[in-house]
């Protein structure tokens, strides 16, 4: 995972948290902005769970992330840990979510096409 226990790796310091945008039961997700190149990026802020055996199932949502390269899932940027939390830093989708998606069709379906151009892999 990308700047865990490293001196110069990834910190909140590279970042300026622009507003929340999410909240849930681990964390919050964040819109933040690196300091460095100016990027908006989303980052997940999640509270890291006491026991050695929970902080090491959620350190596997960073380790998946950032292995997976596909245009139609968000991409990884790096991850760190601070104070308690691990911090998950991601592209910014500003069109939403998938679930905002369905909810606007209001119960219509997607076009079958649009669904399969979405779900295709290059």
């Amino acid at each position: 995972m990308s700047g865990v226990g490293l001196c110069g790796g990834p910190s909140m310091d590279d970042y300026t948290v622009l507003r929340v945008i999410g909240e849930g039961s681990f964390g919050r997700a964040l819109l933040v902005q690196q300091e460095s190149s100016c990027q908006i990026f989303a980052m997940k802020e999640i509270r890291l769970p006491k026991s050695s055996t929970d902080i090491q199932n959620s350190r596997k949502e960073a380790v998946l992330l950032a292995k997976m390269k596909h245009p139609n899932i968000v991409a990884f940027k790096e991850s760190f840990e601070a104070e308690g939390h691990l911090y998950i830093v991601m592209e910014y989708c500003d069109g939403g979510d998938l679930m905002q998606k369905i909810k606007h069709q209001k119960g219509k379906l997607f076009p079958e096409d649009m669904v399969r151009h979405q779900l295709s892999f290059p």
